[in-house]
Order: C-alpha cells, then structure tokens, then sequence
C-alpha cells in the first residue's frame, strides 16, 4: 500500500537544487502533481500569497530567510498567508539544542538528512492525518 499524494500542492524550499530535485522526485514518486520550488523563505512568502500549498518542504539553512524565520513568520506575523500552514522542516543538525528550536518556532515534522524516501512520506502522513483538511488518499498497487 502506497501514500497518493495527488490531491496535495506543495511549496518546497531550499537553496540546494540538487535538494530540490530529490524532493520534487519523492514526491512525484508518490503522485504529487502540483509541486512548486523556491530558492529562500522570502520567495516562499510571495510564492504563498499568490497561491497558498497545501504544505510547505523547507531547508532550514538557507538565505536571505532560513527555514527557521520562514516558520517563525508563517505562524506569527499579522501579514502570514495561513498561521496553520503545516511545514516540514529539513536540516543536517541533529544537535539536540537545535531540534527544540525548530518545534517551538512551529514546525508540523522535523525530517533529518541525509533524507530518506520513506521517512519523507511518513511525516507527509503524519502531519496529513493530524489534520482535518487533509484528504491523502491510499492506492492499492
């Protein structure tokens, strides 16, 4: 039984292509079909207010905005296009005073590289059946 991810748009930013390029393969894997890259959180935000994702993909390190201020900014300022927006958050550091950081800024999964297919699609689900808009269909092979 596979996850169809179908029914999902998706917002993925980052500033390594080759990231990127992964991400858009998983997913698309999956069935993903309407799938958007950015390069930077503030390209994410304007990327958002003309046509808001389903989900958000973010790499925590990247500039101008990192993930951890795109995160900050989606669930707290007064101009964020949805403060309930799930964002699945990807960063290399496994250093345990940086992962409380990301979960009290907001992030809906915290997903470690090196990245892993499975582990992708898992937080995808999580944070799908956490919440009530949500519709991931299940196909069969």
């Amino acid at each position: 039984m596979t996850v169809s991810l179908h029914a999902l748009s998706f917002l993925l930013v980052g500033n390594n292509r080759h990231m990127l390029r992964l991400l858009q393969t998983i997913l698309a894997s999956r069935g993903a079909t309407s799938i958007r890259s950015v390069h930077d959180g503030r390209e994410a935000l304007e990327a958002m207010r003309v046509d808001r994702p389903d989900m958000v993909i973010a790499e925590w390190i990247m500039a101008p905005m990192d993930g951890l201020e795109l995160i900050r900014y989606i669930r707290c300022s007064d101009k964020s296009p949805d403060p309930y927006l799930p964002v699945i958050l990807l960063t290399g550091a496994a250093d345990g005073n940086l992962l409380p950081l990301a979960r009290d800024a907001g992030a809906s999964e915290i997903v470690l590289k090196p990245l892993h297919a499975k582990t992708l699609i898992d937080s995808i689900h999580k944070v799908g059946r956490s919440l009530s808009v949500f519709s991931l269909g299940v196909d069969v092979p």
